[in-house]
């Protein structure tokens, strides 16, 4: 994050302090086991199953490309393939309103 930010411990910004739990901390990162997850779901990295291939969504404003960027990175880890899709923010906008729409009739 260009040196703007910090690897997050809790689910809750530490501005709000008075609202974070310590016994519900984000859990470390463990690959083997979201590859055994992914592979208990029938997607394999081995070629034994199929493939996990997503998109993500995102406008070109502010930090989401880069949050984006960074969540393709970590996918990448443990063999899931994430497409970013950066979009002008109406177009985006759009896209939502027309799923919503889709998903309430």
């Amino acid at each position: 994050m260009a040196g703007q930010g910090q690897a997050a411990t809790h689910f809750i910004s530490p501005v709000f302090e008075w609202a974070q739990n310590d016994d519900a901390m984000i859990p470390e990162a463990d690959q083997d086991r979201a590859i055994e997850l992914l592979e208990q779901a029938g997607y394999s990295t081995d070629g034994s199953g199929e493939s996990l291939e997503v998109t993500i969504d995102v406008f070109d404003s502010g930090a989401f490309l880069d949050m984006a960027t960074v969540i393709q990175d970590q996918l990448s880890q443990i063999g899931v393939s994430l497409s970013i899709n950066s979009m002008e923010y109406a177009a985006w906008q759009e896209k939502l309103i027309q799923i919503v729409t889709i998903n309430l009739v």
